[in-house]
């Protein structure tokens, strides 16, 4: 790609770069005139399935979310039990095994 028209806002410029198809690192290369003086610039970019710059960056809240929610529909479950004893204590035990699957 070359000589390609940016946006400008303010002293920013801007170009979106749609033309990437492939995952990966990839180079943008440029030349700005900085107080009239041609200065040359590059910057290393990488494409991820996410968007995101580290892909592990989602993994730590959907972990704790999905341990949170466990913890409170058992701790739920286990209070509901002490209050009404018989069925409803086996259907706690039972919950939890299943809830004991689903996480591994």
């Amino acid at each position: 790609m070359l000589n390609v028209e940016m946006d400008k806002n303010g002293s920013f410029f801007n170009y979106t770069y749609g033309g990437v198809t492939a995952l990966g690192r990839y180079r943008a290369n440029g030349i700005a005139d900085i107080g009239g003086v041609d200065s040359d610039w590059n910057y290393p970019f990488e494409v991820t399935p996410s968007g995101s710059s580290d892909p592990t960056s989602g993994q730590g809240s959907f972990f704790l979310m999905t341990f949170g929610t466990i913890f409170f529909m058992t701790l739920f479950f286990f209070a509901l039990s002490v209050m009404v004893k018989g069925a409803i204590r086996f259907g706690f035990i039972g919950f939890s095994f299943v809830c004991g699957l689903i996480t591994i």
